[in-house]
């Protein structure tokens, strides 16, 4: 997709680089290779969210970013906002429930002794 005259971003946001998630927004944290575009504060993204058999892709804005001692870029993503079309509805659905999964995920981690 091009946004002006640079390429917007494809970014995946599977289990391993999500940090937060809520409904309209998120931290991720990537590695980005050789090559990748550079991320900047204020660059329109697409984010790749996959959910069952399902892939998600949501328009956001990067944010902040943050390179890491480790070599993982460290971001924060707000997506544009959902609008009242069934597509929008059926959106902020979707990430409702993958909020939740995710709530869950960390108490059963937390109880477990794992989060940290």
């Amino acid at each position: 997709m091009i946004d002006g005259d640079r390429a917007v971003p494809m970014i995946p946001a599977d289990e391993e680089a999500l940090r937060d998630l809520s409904v309209g927004e998120m931290n991720i944290a990537i590695r980005p290779t050789p090559g990748d575009t550079r991320i900047v504060p204020e660059q329109r993204l697409r984010i790749e969210i996959p959910w069952g058999e399902e892939v998600m892709i949501l328009d956001g804005r990067a944010r902040h970013t943050r390179k890491l001692a480790n070599g993982e870029l460290r971001m924060g993503v707000q997506f544009r906002k959902l609008d009242g079309t069934i597509e929008g509805r059926r959106i902020s659905a979707v990430l409702t429930q993958i909020v939740g999964h995710f709530q869950r995920y960390e108490i059963r981690r937390t109880r477990l002794g794992l989060a940290g």
